[in-house]
């Protein structure tokens, strides 16, 4: 196993990316898989009195573990991949019409399909195709050569020439199983890490995004732009911030604002409402968005009402005197996602203007909804009555400031 982990490290560059670590561990390994294989092979050869044919793929064991030493110290990865696919596909050949052709040499050849296939792991397809061309080539000017009475002579035993043909078979096969074993747990750790990352990344956008939004986005179902007829929108601020911050550490301002605003995350949740955004200290949700609903103008107000409460609680648990005045309008918006890099899901139109007047318009720890919102509401809310206000570059609206629920 150290000796496994040392051949692994080979020729491995700090700034490798995870394919480039996989392709010299295969091929380093591979390599040393063949180079042992061939002394087993020449060992054979040298037992049988077949010199000639015992030097070939003793030559090729001694010059891959020196390739092997070289790519360790020189780190030259394309000099160590070709020197290792040309050997692979020239020396089985030389072995082969050495021994006399592809009977006699047990079909030796085979071992040089070694080549385009590492070619395909180790470089790139076009480069398996030239490799694939050079070993096709090669097995017709073998078997032509053969033909024409210009191979060696081999004095191997007929079942030392079958019992070759069961090793040349089954070890080429045993080391093209261990090569894509290898390379099929590498490739299913890197999908791991790939669903890993791709879940975290759809996490994040589901947090950014409403979930319908969101799978749009990820079908390429651009540009996202809905018209939407009837929303309610609701701004929230909280009341005296700035003097706030001027008299408190960093520290603590943030801590407020995320006690708050995480607070009105999980409410807009329970309402089943929209956040849209936070623009400084305050906070933006609507309803009916992006998929509407019919009481989206009830939820928005509950919301309203549980945001009271909420900050009534924030005051007992921390100390916050956190007061917020709340708006609150219905009509049409436009909605859409833009950005590239930092997707934003936000809403346009005059609805959402007169929404943001309303709240600068109320008062601390009030609720002021427009004659639009109260109309969605029923029976089941108690309000002030009808006053009218004008709000800047816009009409007179008429608005209620909301009591509570009614009492059963």
């Amino acid at each position: 196993m150290d000796l496994l982990s040392r051949l692994k490290g080979i020729g491995i560059l700090p700034d490798d990316g995870p394919e480039a670590r996989l392709q010299k561990r295969l091929l380093v390994l591979s390599t040393a898989m063949m180079a042992t294989a061939a002394i087993l092979w020449g060992g054979l050869y040298l037992y049988y009195d077949e010199v000639m044919a015992a030097a070939i793929p003793l030559t090729y064991c001694v010059a891959s573990f020196v390739s092997i030493a070289i790519f360790a110290k020189l780190r030259r990865y394309r000099l160590f991949r070709f020197s290792q696919l040309l050997f692979a596909v020239m020396l089985p050949v030389l072995l082969m019409n050495t021994l006399g052709g592809y009977v006699p040499s047990s079909a030796v050849v085979v071992w040089a399909t070694v080549t385009p296939l590492s070619a395909l792991l180790f470089a790139e397809r076009r480069h398996a195709i030239g490799w694939m061309a050079v070993f096709v080539v090669l097995l017709i000017l073998s078997a032509w050569l053969e033909s024409q009475g210009y191979t060696g002579n081999s004095d191997l035993p007929e079942p030392v020439i079958r019992a070759l043909f069961v090793l040349n078979i089954a070890g080429l096969s045993m080391v093209a199983f261990a090569l894509t074993y290898y390379f099929v747990g590498e490739k299913n750790k890197a999908l791991d890490v790939v669903a890993q990352e791709r879940q975290k990344s759809d996490e994040l956008l589901a947090n950014i995004l409403p979930a319908t939004i969101a799978r749009r986005l990820k079908a390429d179902d651009r540009p996202i732009a809905d018209g939407l007829d009837e929303v309610t929108i609701l701004f929230a601020d909280i009341v005296g911030f700035t003097p706030f911050a001027t008299r408190h550490s960093p520290e603590k301002v943030v801590s407020l604002l995320d006690d708050v605003f995480s607070a009105l995350d999980e409410l807009a949740d329970l309402h089943g409402l929209e956040k849209i955004k936070t623009v400084g200290d305050a906070y933006m949700v609507a309803g009916g968005l992006p998929v509407p609903t019919p009481d989206h103008a009830r939820a928005v107000v509950d919301f309203a009402l549980d945001l009271l409460q909420c900050l009534a609680r924030l005051h007992r648990e921390k100390g916050y005197d956190v007061a917020m005045r709340v708006g609150i309008h219905t009509g049409p918006v436009v909605a859409g996602v833009i950005g590239k890099r930092k997707y934003s899901y936000d809403v346009w139109g005059d609805t959402v203007n007169v929404a943001a007047r309303l709240e600068q318009a109320g008062r601390a720890g009030r609720i002021l909804l427009s004659a639009q919102t109260k109309a969605l509401l029923g029976a089941g809310y108690e309000c002030s009555p009808k006053t009218t206000i004008k709000i800047t570059g816009h009409s007179p609206v008429e608005v209620f400031e909301l009591i509570g629920r009614k009492q059963s």
